[in-house]
């Protein structure tokens, strides 16, 4: 990064900053002679923006934290701020909504009382985790770990669960944005030297097995290192197309595709927008691999993005459908 000048990084300044990276820029160009190029001053305002909301948010999470203690509640952060503390400051990781896992039978409780906060950013509440589906709720506030954030006691995932929870979040999303694998990278590098490789991979193969692809990700793309290598017979190597596909996903941080487009019913309204709302739908390569929950493995990615397209079309079609049916039944009403 600090091989590049002002202009070679001009181009990108925009995207990075949208995907929310620009924070972390500017830290890493703070030293940079050129460091007061007026090219630089979106990454400085990002960095003193993402400043003032780790401060709110750290307040925010105290307040949330604190209100459901008082009342009972045992409730789990998740994400965000727990992640953001391996930083080398928090500003560099963007905070969003506050989101808390807490058990089923907690959670009619928990809901009043996170309505009654009304805290911005808001509170996310959450009683289970879709990325950690081979992992119970109980077990993952059984090996939770305690940290401290200002006078307040926050209760967070153990490390490994966190970075299983990291990795299979950053595929989920079909590896969208730099920043989820800067999380990645993160956890990696601050791993305690007791890290349990083994509890860590423990669980459905094939979900381990994206865990291991975003670890060695992470190390390649970002020159993570990890603080507890992994165990030599877990290394394994990349795809050659899920590399090429998460540097696309990273040109274009907020693509349509990942961040829930206009409904495709609406598009076909407008016969010119047909084949360009097609287009966006069309998964890509890491989509499709999830979704159909393919192997990661070095066999050609169409077969299975057609699947994948061929399930949305049904599902489309299907919906389309039914809604005629419903429309049909009211006019005759």
């Amino acid at each position: 990064m600090l091989a590049l000048s002002p202009e070679e990084l001009v181009p990108h300044v925009d995207t990075l900053v949208r995907s929310g990276s620009g924070a972390l820029v500017w830290h890493r160009l703070r030293n940079a002679s050129w460091r007061h190029d007026p090219a630089l001053d979106s990454f400085r305002a990002a960095h003193h923006t993402d400043r003032l909301r780790a401060v709110i948010s750290a307040r925010c999470i105290d307040r949330a934290v604190r209100t459901m203690r008082a009342k009972g509640i045992d409730a789990l952060l998740l994400k965000g701020w727990s992640i953001a503390r391996l930083y080398a400051e928090p500003a560099l990781r963007p905070l969003g909504d506050i989101d808390l896992l807490v058990r089923a039978r907690d959670s009619p409780r928990a809901r009043v009382e996170a309505a009654a906060l009304a805290t911005r950013p808001p509170v996310d509440l959450h009683t289970g985790l879709s990325d950690l589906t081979d992992r119970t709720v109980t077990e993952l506030f059984d090996r939770s770990a305690m940290i401290q954030l200002g006078d307040t006691e926050v209760r967070i995932l153990g490390r490994e669960d966190q970075l299983r929870h990291l990795c299979l979040h950053f595929f989920r999303h079909a590896g969208a944005r730099p920043l989820w694998l800067c999380d990645i990278a993160a956890a990696l590098e601050a791993m305690p030297a007791d890290f349990d490789w083994d509890s860590c991979l423990r669980g459905d193969a094939l979900l381990t097995q994206r865990v291991l692809c975003a670890i060695r990700l992470a190390e390649m793309l970002l020159d993570a290192r990890p603080a507890r290598p992994l165990p030599a017979e877990q290394c394994r190597s990349v795809p050659n197309w899920l590399t090429c596909a998460v540097l696309e996903s990273w040109a274009a941080p907020f693509d349509p595709r990942v961040y829930r487009p206009t409904a495709l019913s609406l598009s076909l309204r407008e016969p010119r927008e047909i084949l360009p709302a097609i287009a966006r739908r069309w998964p890509n390569p890491i989509e499709a691999t999830v979704l159909r929950a393919a192997s990661l493995d070095d066999s050609p990615r169409l077969p299975v993005q057609l699947r994948e397209a061929i399930v949305r079309v049904v599902r489309f079609t299907r919906n389309a459908w039914s809604a005629t049916d419903d429309n049909s039944g009211s006019l005759r009403q």
